[in-house]
């Protein structure tokens, strides 16, 4: 039975506590503050978190100047989990797509599998076959 975590202004996310996937859907503009209500309502849960499927097909605007905060603090948190994959779903929205692909060579670095996908069902089948 999948569990609401969040549901703000930023973001709607489940916890699949079956596969130990989080299912975030980004919606509005970024907003730091919303994302660390997000983040402190994941370090919450007492399941680990293996994956993730971030849509950020309907997020607007940049999060390039939130990096710091990304690599320092939110991933190293949900990986203390055992945070391995995430898969992003992204549009046509170019500022979103270069971001996003900056955002997977920096989790590179921390051991994080990402890949990027536009089709809903497709990212799905591969954060699955990954766990």
């Amino acid at each position: 039975m999948p569990v609401v975590i969040t549901d703000n202004k930023l973001c709607h996310s489940i916890f699949d506590e079956e596969h130990k996937i989080l299912r975030t859907k980004y919606h509005g503009l970024v907003n730091k503050e919303l994302y660390i209500e997000h983040l402190d309502k994941l370090k919450t849960l007492e399941n680990p978190i293996i994956g993730s499927i971030a849509d950020f097909r309907k997020l607007r605007g940049s999060y390039f100047k939130h990096f710091n905060f990304l690599e320092e603090d939110a991933f190293p948190a949900v990986k203390m989990k055992g945070f391995k994959y995430v898969a992003y779903l992204i549009s046509d929205d170019l500022i979103i797509e270069n971001v996003t692909h900056k955002l997977v060579e920096i989790l590179r670095k921390l051991n994080i599998e990402a890949k990027i996908f536009t089709d809903p069902e497709e990212a799905e089948s591969w954060l699955l076959r990954k766990l």
